[in-house]
């Protein structure tokens, strides 16, 4: 019988679990920050899965929340255990590959050996019963706090032991594939065999040969066979006898999803998605980690975690080589720009501000039914309300300014059609653009796409970033008398007019001023140009390309206010 639970006394649970673990946890606290969260029962337990916009997600399942994470030290334990999967990148590394073949086959397998990795780092109290850890395999000898891999390896190498250890004709009886689940038993029968048997003279044990699928636990055949057993003759035919490790893991195999308290069920998702669109995942995990260390370094609050982690961290910052994809971060610096517009329509009229409706004449009107006024249940005719107001329409959507550089270094040929393109996709998904082509000076305001067809943009003379800045905050331009360079403080008598497209023509200005909110500002550019000593009031991406693009490492490029991408590819 499911649990009924109310969703904000969750959504505090869950809330005050993460504040939990953020003070006895820092790391995984600051990495949970970056990570949405779901109510959910899609998943039986707790889990993680890659989102539609290339991040990832934590689900909560409410019964299990309820029922089996009593407790704050249970509930910290499993979503540090989530968090965990999601910083060893269980969820890419699922789907390796290794010589054209998935590298990890048995999915099963791979569960339980995840799981042996993380749970290392899960305080021991923190876990709830049944969580798998490596005392389960004491036969396997299995060495502390090494990769999935290691552990899977191990495993499956035991696996195969027991395999061959099977009778003979207990092996020749089975087809590859389990005949309850359908999952393949490996390419020597990889089940399991067990049975009671009777110690014959000669130190051999006859067992009945009955075997347990791997997967999910049932028998899959029946026979006579003979292996050399150890012990009282309880053996699986082979010559391991019944040994824990053996129990535990046909133990782990024959177990419901979930229910060592993680489910692994959407990784799966990722079967199908390409190389590139894994590496998009990373990429976003590899940008938390380097968040969450900082925090950390900056605050000096690395707190208990455990040495072996905290190198492995460490290492991670030193080797780890920024494969930045300029597309995704001008889509996530769009999203974080979103703002709320609203704006008034009848077509939803406000439930707040309502007024009886009057005939002509003054009367009020009452509802009716068959032309009989309708009295409520006090004996009061029911009058008919209409707005007093107009109701509001709320879109979410972005509205960017985009610079775009129009010196001499910039490469109109090979940067500007992929950035236009990404452009592109942009408009269509409801942002709007306002493009404005500047070199030291603002030449030319029109919003993308122009309906006249293909921009060309030319390239002019040097790099002054404050008049885009000015102009962005919404200061009047004006051309009108002399204007002084701002990066090299000459003195022109009159700069040039700025043309500006309005109501389907070019017109020539002197004097302009935005007149509608925008949300930020995209700088393309090449970054060859002095700091900018006009403040933004916008949040600005600065997307680096051209001949001479500033290096990561330069004063320059440091000295920019706002975030940084390169076009690298």
């Amino acid at each position: 019988m499911k649990v009924k639970y109310d969703s904000a006394q969750l959504q505090d649970q869950i809330s005050s679990t993460c504040i939990n673990l953020i003070m006895e946890d820092p790391f995984f606290g600051h990495f949970l920050l970056s990570i949405n969260r779901e109510i959910s029962e899609d998943g039986p337990t707790l889990w993680v899965r890659p989102s539609d916009d290339d991040k990832v997600i934590m689900g909560i399942n409410p019964d299990f929340w309820s029922t089996e994470l009593k407790g704050k030290n249970f509930r910290m334990g499993g979503i540090k255990h989530e968090v965990l999967h999601v910083v060893f990148k269980h969820l890419t590394r699922a789907q390796e590959r290794s010589g054209g073949r998935l590298r990890y086959s048995n999915h099963k397998l791979f569960n339980i050996a995840a799981d042996l990795v993380v749970n290392q780092y899960v305080e021991r109290n923190w876990l709830i019963e049944g969580a798998v850890k490596l005392e389960l395999f004491p036969d396997l000898n299995l060495r502390k706090e090494m990769d999935v891999s290691y552990y899977y390896d191990k495993l499956n190498d035991f696996l195969k032991e027991q395999m061959e250890n099977l009778p003979e004709q207990a092996q020749s009886s089975i087809s590859g594939e389990c005949p309850n689940c359908g999952e393949s038993l490996g390419e020597k029968s990889e089940g399991s065999g067990g049975g009671d048997g009777e110690e014959s003279e000669d130190g051999e044990s006859e067992g009945s040969g009955k075997m347990q699928c791997p997967h999910c636990g049932e028998d899959i055949s029946e026979g006579e066979g003979k292996g050399e057993g150890e012990g009282q003759g309880e053996g699986t035919g082979g010559g391991s006898g019944s040994s824990e490790s053996w129990s535990n893991l046909q133990s782990q195999f024959s177990q419901g999803p979930g229910a060592r308290g993680g489910y692994h069920g959407f990784w799966g998702e990722l079967d199908q998605s390409t190389e590139s669109q894994r590496e998009v995942l990373e990429e976003w995990v590899d940008r938390q980690i380097v968040n969450a260390v900082n925090r950390l370094d900056s605050t000096n609050t690395w707190g208990d975690l455990p040495g072996s982690l905290k190198d492995y961290l460490k290492e991670f910052m030193k080797t780890r080589k920024p494969k930045i994809d300029w597309r995704r971060n001008l889509r996530l610096f769009t999203e974080n720009s979103q703002n709320t517009y609203l704006s008034n329509t009848l077509k939803r009229p406000s439930r707040r501000y309502k007024k009886i409706a009057h005939f002509p004449d003054g009367s009020p009107i009452y509802k009716s039914k068959n032309g009989i006024p309708v009295k409520d249940e006090n004996g009061n005719f029911i009058p008919v309300w209409v707005p007093k107001y107009p109701g509001l329409k709320v879109r979410q959507r972005s509205r960017l300014l985009v610079a775009i550089d129009t010196s001499g270094s910039i490469r109109t040929e090979e940067d500007l059609p992929k950035f236009f393109n990404e452009m592109y996709h942009l408009q269509k998904k409801q942002v709007e653009i306002l493009v404005v082509e500047v070199d030291e000076w603002i030449q030319r305001i029109y919003p993308f796409p122009l309906p006249e067809g293909q921009i060309e943009v030319k390239g002019r003379g040097g790099t002054d970033y404050n008049e885009l800045i000015k102009y962005a905050n919404g200061e009047e331009i004006d051309r009108s008398g002399t204007t002084k360079s701002y990066q090299r403080g000459h003195t022109y008598s009159k700069a040039a007019g700025i043309t500006v497209w309005e109501k389907g023509n070019w017109v020539a200005k002197e004097s302009i001023k935005l007149n509608k909110q925008i949300d930020g500002i995209v700088y393309f550019t090449d970054g060859q140009a002095a700091t900018p000593f006009e403040k933004s009031k916008l949040p600005i991406l600065w997307i680096l390309a051209g001949i001479g693009v500033i290096d990561e490492n330069s004063k320059s490029y440091n000295d920019l206010p706002g975030q940084k991408v390169k076009i690298e590819d």
